[in-house]
């Protein structure tokens, strides 16, 4: 990737590497609704995350075809039973804009509660 000031000016040779990440797209905490199910807030950010990355389908492949890679990582915390489901459609728009699914699971340890 060519090398460029933040103001955009380019710079002599190649980025070896770059990445971006973002914590702020979908941060926060599972809610539930009324009846104590688990609400869909998972899918609905990768859902709109897909839809705002769609006009860039392009650039993504490219960036796969030339060694790149993209990459949705959730960090899912949780205290007991947890889980969502990631239909066939929002599976397809995923593979068709070659991005990545990574879902690292956190089960909280309790058996750190300070009676040692």
């Amino acid at each position: 990737m060519p090398r460029t000031t933040p103001a955009g000016r380019a710079l002599e040779g190649l980025w070896g590497h770059s990445y971006w990440t973002s914590s702020t797209i979908a941060e926060g905490e599972w809610r539930s609704d009324d009846s104590g199910v688990a609400g869909q807030e998972v899918t609905s950010a990768l859902e709109r995350l897909l839809d705002d990355l769609l006009p860039h389908r392009e650039f993504l492949h490219r960036l796969r075809a030339e060694g790149g890679r993209a990459e949705f990582f959730i960090g899912w915390f949780f205290d007991g039973n947890s889980g969502d489901v990631f239909d066939c459609e929002l599976l397809a728009r995923l593979a068709d804009l070659k991005i990545d699914l990574s879902l690292d699971m956190y089960l909280q340890d309790d058996s750190t509660d300070g009676d040692s």
